[in-house]
């Protein structure tokens, strides 16, 4: 049994990485092997994520002091909290690319950007391209229009310079 000093650490600390996190998710982890974990663990820290197991009522009270709304406080069964303060996109693909290998793990909702996202909208979120595929598109649809236009002056000087062999092949 925790001590009330050591129960206001791990609230102090869980205050701490909410007010510095892009996106808290929730994951409903009950079925997952010590292994898994472990694992899942490993993939989050890559991209600069972390995932902690807490009691929900210590949870609830680091949110209520941080003015955030637990969304999750009467959920039944274990959750897990996972921070970013770096890219969300990147940890919700992690995550989605775990939970599709492992059907065990559900990722309850969370929040990104200080909105509460549920689990339909963590799974559409999960399914967005990466920043950089998005980049490359919109470059390559910003240079399109001069592609095709520098296209069509090539295919005009073509027609010249054939035009210009055949009345020299003729002379």
């Amino acid at each position: 049994m925790l001590t009330r000093q050591q129960k206001e650490k791990i609230i102090s600390e869980l205050i701490e990485e909410i007010k510095g996190a892009k996106a808290v998710y929730f994951a409903n982890f009950s079925n997952l092997s010590v292994l898994d974990l472990n694992k899942l663990r490993q993939d989050l820290k890559k991209v600069e994520a972390k995932m902690k197991v807490v009691k929900k009522t210590l949870t609830d009270l680091a949110f209520r002091r941080v003015n955030k709304k637990n969304q999750f406080e009467n959920y039944p069964g274990n959750l897990g909290l996972i921070f970013t303060s770096a890219d969300p996109l990147a940890v919700a693909k992690t995550l989605w690319n775990f939970i599709s290998k492992n059907e065990v793990i559900k990722i309850v909702g969370g929040i990104v950007d200080d909105q509460n996202v549920n689990q339909a909208d963590f799974i559409s979120f999960a399914k967005l391209p990466t920043k950089e595929i998005l980049l490359g598109r919109l470059v390559g649809s910003l240079n399109s229009p001069l592609r095709n236009f520098l296209w069509i002056w090539q295919s005009q000087l073509n027609k010249l310079v054939y035009a210009l062999k055949a009345i020299q092949k003729t002379k």
